[in-house]
């Protein structure tokens, strides 16, 4: 009976400091859980701040863009408008000009008959005059 009695206290102290490794090795365990996790959200902290930041310099960026792009079409708005104002001068000009020759003309021709008519026709004499 001594025998199995000690038997009995050794298997009974193998498992009990069995039992102390498991639990150590269970507590070790929670450790590395405990710190995996606060990694795993200071990473996720990490990237959420991060991507707000992109979020936000996407938004100057767009916001920059659509103001160059207004400085951009009221410049063209203006060119446009300038070479609007210049076409209109230049024809006006044009114009102008085509009506003092017809003008010019039509007097050549008025006189061209008037001395014709007078019998003095001859493109030398005319040109002369």
């Amino acid at each position: 009976v001594r025998d199995a009695l000690r038997a009995k206290h050794a298997l009974s102290q193998a498992q009990e400091q069995e039992l102390e490794e498991l639990q150590d090795e269970l507590e070790s365990l929670h450790e590395l859980a405990h710190h995996a996790t606060e990694e795993a959200n200071f990473y996720a902290n990490y990237i959420e701040v991060e991507s707000d930041e992109l979020h936000k310099q996407i938004q100057a960026l767009k916001a920059e863009i659509a103001d160059e792009l207004a400085v951009y079409e009221e410049r063209m708005q203006s060119v446009k408008s300038e070479f609007d104002r210049m076409v209109n001068k230049i024809a006006g000009e044009a114009e102008s000009r085509i009506s003092g020759c017809r003008a010019v003309a039509a007097g050549f021709a008025v006189d061209r008959l008037h001395v014709r008519d007078r019998g003095e026709w001859s493109d030398t004499a005319f040109l002369q005059r």
